[in-house]
């Protein structure tokens, strides 16, 4: 079976729409966060900002972490190599 995913996020005020155009995707038990595969490759959709905070550009993203400030973090893989990122998509190391 082919299909698509989207999303409609609804925080209370108007919903929002992110068209159709993931082939996957993970739910994780963190504050909101899905990650997203298009293409074969991984990116995360923020429901707090109702928007993909992170392109899909990783091979693999491992699941989402708090540290001990209350921020989210994953490790990801990107062309073999392993690094850490926040819910933005910004690489920490």
């Amino acid at each position: 079976m082919n299909f698509i995913i989207g999303f409609v996020l609804n925080t209370g005020g108007y919903p929002v729409i992110i068209e159709p155009q993931f082939d996957d995707m993970k739910f994780n038990e963190y504050d909101g966060l899905f990650t997203v595969a298009k293409n074969g490759k991984w990116g995360v959709v923020d429901a707090r900002v109702l928007k993909q905070t992170v392109e899909c550009i990783y091979d693999e993203i491992y699941a989402w972490k708090q540290d001990e400030n209350g921020e989210y973090y994953a490790k990801v893989k990107l062309n073999g190599r392993i690094y850490r990122i926040n819910r933005k998509g910004e690489r920490l190391w």
